[in-house]
């Protein structure tokens, strides 16, 4: 036999090979992408599938056509439900794009890819305090330059690695033995709650104080290490203004909010010192987001953190069988509480909040100053009722110094909006 013949030979067996290995991959579909086959026993559970929705969601995204989406971290993709009665009561589809630890310049390239393939008409987009800037932790992020060639390319990439074949093993014995697990729902909505239905609720103080403690003693670093520079310079917002351009471009109803964590967090956040800058980061927001008021479009600003009727929720004592209606746990909100969101940012009627409830201030740089006096006022009424939170929180503490400012005093005088502006358009992508 030739040379020529055993070459032939060998780079048929080596397409066979590959073939075939891709073939395998995207029929158990291990990520959620080709949606080729669903079985039960086959591959309904896959527990790779929550690692990789970067990847998946950007697909479901361009293949499917909806009338809104909603952006944001872990918050987002465990709390707005898409099958929320409200939507369906006026007609519109929901697609939820919240992925753990998203950053703002990926928001902004997943809204620009929800309106240049899936044609929304409105958005709701939940930036987050602590990775405006980085903080917490560090998963594969989106490139900076990606774009659906890329997503493309990235997809065949995984159809012929060896850690997809292992994941379509896992994802055949999870599904045979029908093991629970935490993956998304074909909306982009984690299936946390129907989870913890089967193998139970976590006690809620431990999660409470598990999470809490992460921030405390970890989360919050690259915040603090660049605290100097930021109430100096500003804030970075430059995805929030190419999210706006965006909106402009493709007329798009855009709403943009602050999640709301439970008091906690904000107790976390005054105790590492860090509460006025969290002020000025909000009233750079309500700056940039007022800029955008042209009268052909506008974007709204929403604040459901502080201290009002949702996020004071009582957490039950250690091994309380005890339900929580508002909270997963001091950071993530259930899906009740999501509900109530898209109700007020959308303008629906309140769904699940009684008339003497509070939750949820749209911010203006007009009305700022007075918002931050209401959530002052609301702080000492709630402290006052639950004076041992404070000493909750300083026993999480794992440091040797606190790195406290005077919390209630912002860091100099407050910008002007010309002032931010400005700052802001000098800006580039981190």
């Amino acid at each position: 036999m030739s040379a020529a013949s055993y070459i032939r030979i060998w780079l048929s067996s080596v397409i066979a090979i590959v073939g075939t290995v891709a073939a395998f991959n995207m029929v158990i579909d291990p990520y959620d992408v080709s949606g080729l086959l669903e079985l039960p026993r086959l591959n309904a559970m896959k527990p790779a599938e929550l690692g990789r929705a970067r990847l998946r969601k950007t697909f479901d995204l361009w293949r499917k056509s909806y009338d809104g989406v909603v952006l944001g971290t872990s918050q987002v993709e465990h709390g707005i439900d898409p099958q929320h009665p409200g939507l369906s009561a006026h007609g519109l589809t929901l697609y939820n794009a919240g992925i753990s630890e998203e950053r703002p310049f990926e928001q902004a390239l997943l809204l620009r890819h929800a309106a240049e393939t899936t044609h929304v008409r409105f958005a709701i987009v939940a930036l987050d305090f602590l990775r405006y800037v980085g903080g917490g932790g560090k998963p594969e992020f989106m490139p900076a330059n990606w774009t659906r060639s890329r997503a493309v390319i990235d997809y065949l990439k995984s159809l012929v690695s060896a850690t997809a074949v292992r994941d379509s093993i896992a994802t055949i014995g999870a599904s045979w033995n029908g093991t629970p697990t935490l993956q998304h729902l074909p909306d982009g909505l984690l299936n946390i709650e129907q989870y913890f239905s089967v193998v139970g609720q976590p006690d809620y103080r431990s999660q409470f104080n598990s999470v809490d403690a992460a921030y405390l003693n970890g989360a919050y670093k690259a915040m603090l290490d660049r605290r100097v520079e930021l109430e100096r310079v500003g804030f970075n917002h430059s995805a929030l203004a190419d999210m706006v351009r965006t909106a402009a471009r493709f007329n798009l109803e855009l709403h943009v909010f602050i999640p709301p964590s439970h008091v906690r967090q904000a107790e976390v956040v005054r105790f590492l010192g860090l509460e006025p800058l969290f002020r000025q980061w909000l009233r750079e927001l309500a700056c940039v987001v007022a800029s955008t008021d042209s009268g052909r479009m506008s974007v709204r600003l929403w604040d459901f953190s502080g201290y009002n009727s949702v996020t004071t929720e009582a957490i039950p004592p250690f091994g309380s069988k005890e339900r929580m209606q508002w909270y997963q746990d001091s950071v993530h909100f259930s899906r009740r509480t999501g509900r109530a969101i898209v109700d007020t940012v959308l303008g629906f009627p309140p769904s699940e909040l009684g008339k003497d409830q509070t939750f949820g201030v749209q911010v203006t740089p007009a009305n700022i100053d007075e918002y931050f006096e209401h959530r002052r006022i609301d702080r000492e009424r709630y402290l006052a009722a639950n004076p041992e939170i404070e000493a909750e929180i300083a026993t999480l503490y794992q440091g040797k110094t606190v790195p406290r400012v005077q919390p209630d005093a912002l860091a100099g005088l407050p910008k002007p909006c010309a002032a931010t502006l400005t700052a802001g358009e000098a800006m580039t992508d981190e």
